[in-house]
């Protein structure tokens, strides 16, 4: 869970994980003043789950996702986005390899 600030991953995993919204990751901006932004380059994100809104991401207002040179694959949820979902948010790749192409909204 992300609300504010910047998170920054270089390689590694995020994986195995559940939850009700975002599996892999909740991220969401505090205010238009207070963004969040999470950039993660290299590594994996797999096997997460969620209820709804994006089995790997959810990435909401005031938020922005950036990924570049990932995998992502095998996310699940069972409503709204089985990799992510963009709900107000803004999600830009760049050479991301993907098993599924079920996103909740269009990406930049």
């Amino acid at each position: 869970y992300v609300s504010s600030g910047t998170l920054t991953m270089t390689g590694g995993e995020v994986s195995y994980n559940a939850a009700y919204g975002g599996g892999g990751m909740y991220i969401v901006g505090a205010s238009s003043s207070n963004k969040a932004t999470v950039t993660i380059s290299g590594g994996n994100i797999e096997h997460n789950t969620a209820k709804q809104n994006g089995g790997a991401f959810n990435v909401n207002e005031n938020a922005t996702l950036y990924l570049s040179g990932c995998t992502v694959s095998a996310n699940n949820a069972d409503n709204k986005g089985k990799t992510w979902r963009k709900n107000n948010g803004t999600v830009y790749l760049n050479n991301v390899q993907s098993a599924y192409t079920d996103y909740d909204s269009a990406i930049n």
